[in-house]
């Protein structure tokens, strides 16, 4: 089974976990933490312990976070030995959609960079004149 982890700088975690739900209707596989919240004492350490705590050893573990080299993802990097764990930094709506809505139940590292590549593509600037405006396969 495939478990993610996804943490961030604010509330930019809950906000995409509640477009997933939207999206798909189900975000039973994301664990959540909104990192550095005024008033908040809790750490991303704590969260991603008490995470780890309910997975198999089996499972494939993503920890995701918001910014390469963040804070947040220097705290994920600590448990990139963990079996079946991988770190992904940079994320985006695209690239969890896929994770989450994608029903696999494991992932390789080539999947992933796969993934990760196709998200990019997601990005980018979109011009009128580019746009069929009364084009009906814009999605």
């Amino acid at each position: 089974m495939v478990k993610i982890f996804l943490c961030t700088h604010g509330h930019m975690a809950s906000g995409m976990a509640s477009s997933i739900e939207i999206l798909t209707g189900n975000k039973d596989a994301l664990t959540v933490f909104d990192a550095y919240i005024p008033g908040e004492s809790d750490t991303v350490g704590q969260h991603i312990d008490a995470f780890f705590e309910g997975c198999k050893e089996e499972d494939t573990k993503l920890l995701i976070s918001d910014m390469v080299g963040g804070s947040v993802c220097q705290e994920t990097m600590k448990y990139m030995d963990r079996k079946n764990t991988f770190v992904i930094s940079g994320i985006n709506l695209s690239l969890l959609l896929e994770l989450v809505g994608g029903g696999a139940s494991s992932y390789t590292k080539e999947e992933l960079q796969n993934i990760i590549e196709m998200s990019r593509s997601m990005t980018k600037i979109i011009e009128l004149e580019n746009v069929a405006v009364n084009s009906g396969d814009f999605f």
